[in-house]
């Protein structure tokens, strides 16, 4: 870190920005914030550094900063990848704060703009991030962890519709129709309908080793372990999930749920530990788990932090 800050450009925000990431990642919340700051010393509508500033406030537990400071930026702002990145911020932080009504609130009137905005845009755009597709995913993932089943199953199903009427694409439409695959089954298992689920995981599984890609058969091996947890068999979750994305975050809680249904208390907060250290919203999944894992693990983060 230090050799960064020699480095970094005074007269533009970006490598502040890029500083600042490097902070989150090693749990130097303030510090995080005061690259931001001299981010927005230069350019004070620079999105990014505003992303970094509210993704750190919500790290250290100060949501309600965090989502006031999203909310005025998102009544400004007229960039389309701004109110993109301060929509996904904001609803990070509602999860994370464990406001699961609040995301679904915005992601709802997210999703709705949106859809009228990239009607005609290219498919394998819109089921991107930033794309409409992508938030009515997101949505349909934040009903299923509030526990409202059949409305997940709908919005899985519409985005699913959605992109089966839309002409030309095979490969975005087979990609939708995987993702579909995959989300039915986290439903049937949630469901307890564990028949069902490992039905439609056997066809993603199947898939995944056709295609014979890597990432695949890992998702298709953190499917069957999340199947096998809701079925009460630990054991056989463990075996699976330790073939799947083995540092995600939420593979790695799942592990640790697992490690405490087997009443393995040492190796269970070892994994909810390696969750709430990840500390990073790269990917908006992190924020269902993470104060959950620091809980469980019965510590307070920063749980430790590297030498710069």
């Amino acid at each position: 870190l230090k050799k960064a800050i020699r480095i970094t450009d005074h007269r533009r925000p970006h490598p502040f920005v890029a500083l600042g990431h490097l902070y989150l990642r090693t749990w130097k919340y303030e510090k995080a914030i005061g690259a931001a700051e001299k981010a927005l010393d230069i350019d004070s509508n620079f999105w990014e550094a505003i992303v970094l500033y509210a993704d750190a406030l919500t790290l250290m537990g100060r949501h309600t900063s965090a989502q006031k400071m999203l909310l005025h930026k998102l009544k400004k702002s007229s960039d389309a990848r701004a109110i993109n990145e301060y929509t996904s911020a904001l609803v990070n932080s509602l999860v994370d704060e464990g406001n699961l009504e609040g995301a679904i609130k915005y992601l709802s009137k997210h999703y709705t703009k949106l859809s009228r905005k990239l009607a005609n845009d290219p498919l394998s755009q819109r089921i991107q991030r930033g794309g409409d597709i992508y938030y009515l995913n997101q949505l349909g993932d934040t009903y299923l962890e509030f526990g409202d089943y059949k409305t997940a199953q709908e919005i899985y199903d519409n985005a699913l519709r959605i992109c089966e009427t839309t002409r030309g694409e095979d490969a975005a439409i087979e990609e939708i129709e995987l993702r579909n695959l995959y989300r039915s089954a986290r439903v049937a298992a949630r469901k307890l309908d564990i028949d069902a689920a490992q039905q439609l995981s056997r066809k993603f599984r199947a898939f995944a080793e056709e295609s014979d890609f890597d990432f695949l058969i890992k998702y298709a091996n953190e499917l069957d372990g999340e199947i096998a947890l809701e079925n009460s068999q630990p054991e056989l979750a463990i075996e699976y999930l330790e073939k799947g994305v083995i540092g995600g975050p939420v593979n790695r809680f799942r592990i640790g749920l697992a490690y405490e249904l087997l009443g393995d208390k040492d190796n269970a907060r070892a994994f909810f530990k390696k969750t709430a250290e990840y500390s990073y919203f790269d990917r908006y999944e992190y924020a269902f788990v993470r104060s959950a894992a620091i809980t469980k693990a019965k510590a307070r983060v920063p749980l430790g932090v590297g030498h710069e």
